[in-house]
């Protein structure tokens, strides 16, 4: 128990960090250059690192102490947002503020795929559900308080810099939290295979599993096409609510998702997981419609309220599949696939989502990846049959589903 409430902690910590960072560089660079393309340009540079290191991280976490995986992740984090710091005394270079966001993107891919497989051992399996949801709480209160702190930060001093310095802090009382963990013996792969091979036992077993295929590419689509998140910054400006006012809005789906994680933690999905996965991403791409032709504060608030709500419930569920159908000899390697995914999804979108902007307008640019959400969300029940089927996650808790991947003799911990 103490394990995990550490856990929780440093999830915590990384998760705020990482929501502070982010609202403050947004907000910086626009600031700088007035372009909502630049926006975009922030999201592929918080994509293309970590869509490298989240392989490597994935395969990592299956040989290594994933404590001290998530540690360097922090460690790194840390480094990254005193980087960040520094520029911000100097003057203004895309290029360099670019580089330093996608280092901050690389610290969270390495951690990521280890932190995810790692929570599994610290409770049952049976419970895993339930702890999936109260991981998500944890993390949508980081991502509700993260944002909002950020901006009023920002918004009293004038100036990100003492946003980094408290996100350097921050991600040093992230690794002193697991550094304190007693850590249980965790599988290891054998080192006879290569990186190639193991990464290809990885991806086949993704591959060939349509409930875990369908549920992560389903997150990946909707993300792509809903990304309005990194528009905020242009959302907040026609309304004139400043960086304080951007951080209450990228605060609003954290709040939302945070409300119904804790509902989900009293009371698990049982029934028709599948369909209601899919129903909670056609909800998200309506609201995603309704947010961008809403010209009200308020309104704007209320609907991302919502749309965290909907999403969150995608992403519980879509965690606990992914977790309790995974061999722990797997857990590594597919979270770090399913991380790629979400890394596509989120980041990438963010790209999308500006440079849509930049051609058609803001606008326009987010009604219409809202409605060809909806739209992914009705083409799955077609290409994935087996995902609208699943019922319930009772099943997967099996001692069949938990063995090690065949070809692959374990080791643990000295």
């Amino acid at each position: 128990m103490e394990c995990f409430r550490l856990f929780q902690f440093g999830v915590f910590t990384s998760t705020l960090v990482y929501n502070m960072l982010s609202v403050a560089t947004g907000w910086y660079v626009y600031q700088q250059t007035r372009d909502p393309f630049d926006l975009g340009l922030v999201g592929l540079a918080n994509f293309l690192p970590a869509l490298v290191m989240n392989f490597l991280s994935g395969h990592w976490a299956d040989r290594h102490d994933r404590r001290r995986l998530i540690v360097a992740g922090n460690l790194l984090s840390a480094c990254s947002a005193a980087l960040l710091f520094f520029l911000v005394h100097q003057p203004f270079s895309r290029l360099a503020f670019l580089l330093a966001v996608g280092l901050v993107a690389t610290a969270r891919a390495l951690e990521a795929p280890a932190t995810a497989a790692y929570l599994p051992e610290l409770v049952p399996l049976n419970l895993f559900s339930r702890a999936a949801a109260w991981n998500s709480s944890v993390k949508q209160i980081a991502k509700l308080v993260g944002p909002a702190l950020g901006g009023l930060v920002y918004a009293v001093v004038g100036q990100p810099d003492q946003v980094f310095l408290l996100g350097a802090g921050g991600s040093l009382l992230t690794s002193l939290a697991f550094l304190m963990m007693k850590v249980r013996p965790t599988p290891l792969q054998a080192g006879g295979e290569t990186y190639g091979q193991k990464l290809k036992q990885g991806v086949s077993y993704v591959a060939g599993n349509r409930l875990i295929l369908g549920a992560i590419s389903l997150d990946m689509c909707a993300g792509i096409l809903g990304g309005s998140v990194a528009l905020l910054p242009v959302f907040a400006e026609s309304m004139g609510v400043g960086p304080l006012g951007l951080g209450f809005l990228r605060s609003a789906p954290a709040v939302g998702a945070l409300l119904m994680a804790l509902l989900l933690a009293r009371q698990p999905i049982a029934e028709k997981v599948g369909k209601k996965m899919i129903a909670s991403v056609a909800v998200f791409g309506l609201l995603t419609v309704v947010f961008g032709l809403s010209k009200n504060y308020w309104l704007s608030i209320f609907t991302l309220f919502l749309l965290g709500g909907a999403d969150n419930i995608s992403q519980v569920l879509r965690q606990s599949l992914i977790q309790l159908a995974t061999p722990p000899s797997l857990r590594g390697r597919v979270s770090g696939i399913n991380g790629v995914f979400v890394l596509t999804g989120n980041q990438l979108g963010e790209f999308e989502s500006g440079a849509a902007a930049g051609l058609m307008g803001t606008v326009p640019a987010v009604v219409v990846g809202g409605l060809a959400t909806c739209l992914v969300a009705w083409g799955w029940t077609r290409l994935f049959p087996s995902l609208v089927q699943f019922r319930n996650f009772d099943e997967m808790v099996s001692p069949s589903l938990h063995q090690p991947f065949p070809s692959s003799p374990q080791l643990r911990y000295p």
